[in-house]
């Protein structure tokens, strides 16, 4: 479905799903429609992800010469870069009293887990908020995305498909500011700021 996904900035903290089918919808027939929200606040991070059952409709709205405005603000939509394979997760939210054995045994029941990558602080001397799991299959990866909630040590995880591109042990900065911009820092080079990651590791 690459071919046929839009990704769409600049999204007023306002704007809900609803408004995104209604206004797509004009150009084509919204298939799903994916608003990213910030897993502590719950508010919109001010950019989604919409697919058509076409992907000629994603032409006719980036060949439109109407301005885009939806509750005030100027979106910006574009081709959604498409995803590659990976067999690695980044969960972060990670109590770093949570051991390597403890994340190994609750990851199991989604495939075979081949590594975990506990990345550490120097400076601080200690483990980071954050690791990385790697599985022999991208399909365990699938089974993981596909379940809604994941609750490690008694926190809830956050849950992400690592890329290719990433490593454990990198720093990323902190997360920009919401709203218009807000989703330029959250979605940089390699998916979710530089390194992949970026604006996460800021916040763990």
């Amino acid at each position: 479905e690459d071919d046929r996904k839009l990704f769409v900035g600049g999204l007023s903290w306002e704007t809900t799903v609803k408004d995104l089918k209604e206004f797509f919808g004009k150009f084509g027939e919204v298939v799903s429609c994916t608003l990213k929200t910030d897993l502590e606040t719950r508010r919109s991070r001010g950019f989604a992800f919409v697919v058509f059952n076409r992907k000629d409709v994603i032409n006719a709205v980036l060949e439109t010469e109407e301005e885009l405005k939806l509750h005030g603000h100027k979106i910006e939509p574009k081709r959604a870069n498409p995803r590659t394979g990976s067999r690695k997760i980044f969960v972060g939210r990670v109590d770093p009293a949570c051991g390597e054995e403890d994340i190994k045994e609750y990851f199991k029941q989604f495939g075979k887990v081949e590594k975990v990558d506990l990345p550490f602080d120097k400076i601080k001397d200690q483990r980071r908020a954050f690791v990385f799991v790697e599985f022999d299959s991208e399909e365990a990866v699938k089974k993981v995305l596909a379940k809604e909630k994941h609750v490690l040590n008694g926190q809830e995880a956050d849950i992400k498909k690592a890329l290719p591109t990433q490593g454990p042990g990198g720093r990323g900065s902190n997360r920009g500011g919401r709203g218009r911009g807000g989703w330029n820092q959250g979605w940089g080079n390699g998916g979710y700021g530089n390194g992949g990651y970026g604006n996460y590791y800021g916040n763990y």
